[in-house]
């Protein structure tokens, strides 16, 4: 992927190198405009896994993005036609009900709506599946959302 005259195009099949391109963002990464820049794996890890492979871009866990319905349709439909379902930065893991950002912040229970729906409350890692939120199993193999600040 690189930047053009016209935005972002896919040219490039490589997703990890660290280079840095228009506007700080890094080669292989998108940014939807909100100080962030995004991307997905293409290896598949459990939640726990998939926090350290984030760390070992030098990023963490996507939690600001997924955040705002309008920054994560953004990304979602970025990376759609590669990857249908990815990890997000939140879970209940400590706490059952109560979601806790990747960043520490909690979830207000307003936000789960229909655009948010979640099948059971009694898997603690969330994912997007499909342009909505989904709790699943922390155990289960998934791409991940890296998320890093623009430089």
């Amino acid at each position: 992927m690189h930047c053009s005259e016209s935005g972002w195009d896919i040219a490039s099949e490589c997703l990890y190198p660290l280079e840095v391109t228009c506007s700080g963002v890094r080669e292989g990464w998108f940014s939807p405009e909100n100080g962030f820049q995004y991307l997905v794996t293409t290896q598949l890890y459990d939640y726990s896994s998939g926090i350290t492979a984030c760390q070992s871009l030098q990023a963490n866990i996507a939690a600001h993005g997924p955040k705002s319905n309008k920054i994560m349709q953004k990304i979602y439909k970025f990376f759609e036609d590669k990857f249908s379902s990815f990890w997000i930065g939140l879970d209940d893991r400590r706490s059952e009900g109560k979601f806790v950002w990747a960043d520490g912040t909690y979830l207000s229970p307003s936000v789960w709506s229909p655009a948010y729906s979640i099948n059971d409350f009694t898997e603690d890692c969330v994912l997007m599946l499909s342009g909505t939120w989904r709790a699943s199993d922390c155990s289960a193999a998934f791409p991940v959302l890296c998320e890093d600040n623009v430089a």
